[in-house]
């Protein structure tokens, strides 16, 4: 797991009330295990993850919803991995608020998960989150079907996740965001072999 470049961030202005992502760009790394967590301003203050923040374990993006005067502050990506029992973390990203009449937004899906290709017995993970306010509502179906036993929903409705898939939970899933500006949908195909 390499360090971060040491190139500073420019800071990052986002008006109150509108979605924003601050991208973590993860180092060169292997194995591939790596699990995210973001720092605000100081170790060890770890950014608590609520329905209007989401760090994804794909790309380790956080995204935030809709920002609030209190997101001000400066914001660390940090990397760990496991199976090396080793963690780096991004020099700091300046987050500064713009005080805005807070609009509403309509619910924009961002965190979009990809066709996936499970074993079967293995467990799988799908990710999904939306921008918007007030903060959007999220909902995962599998079309045409119910919604596999063993299926599990976290992080505030941002996660899925499918314990020891068997050939019947192959299909289409989706997710749906919504607020009362509106709605947005994504799906994706799960393949079990």
């Amino acid at each position: 797991l390499d360090p971060f470049p040491p190139e500073e961030h420019y800071e990052v202005k986002v008006r109150e009330g509108v979605g924003a992502v601050l991208l973590c760009e993860p180092p060169y790394h292997y194995p591939d295990d790596l699990s995210y967590r973001w720092l605000l301003n100081e170790f060890p203050v770890f950014i608590a993850l609520d329905r209007r923040r989401f760090v994804s374990q794909t790309n380790g993006n956080l995204y935030i919803a809709n920002v609030e005067a209190s997101d001000k502050g400066n914001y660390s990506c940090f990397v760990s991995s496991p199976s090396i029992t080793k963690s780096v973390f991004s020099k700091f990203i300046p987050l500064i608020p713009q005080a805005d009449r807070a609009k509403v937004y309509p619910a924009d899906i961002k965190v979009k998960f990809k066709d996936t290709y499970a074993l079967l017995g293995q467990n799988v993970t799908l990710e999904c989150f939306a921008l918007g306010n007030p903060v959007p509502e999220l909902r995962w179906s599998k079309y045409l079907e119910p919604m596999p036993a063993t299926a599990e929903i976290s992080m505030s409705g941002a996660v899925l996740k499918i314990f020891n898939i068997q050939y019947e939970d192959e299909g289409l899933y989706e997710c749906e965001a919504e607020n009362y500006k509106g709605k947005d949908k994504h799906q994706a195909r799960v393949y079990v072999q």
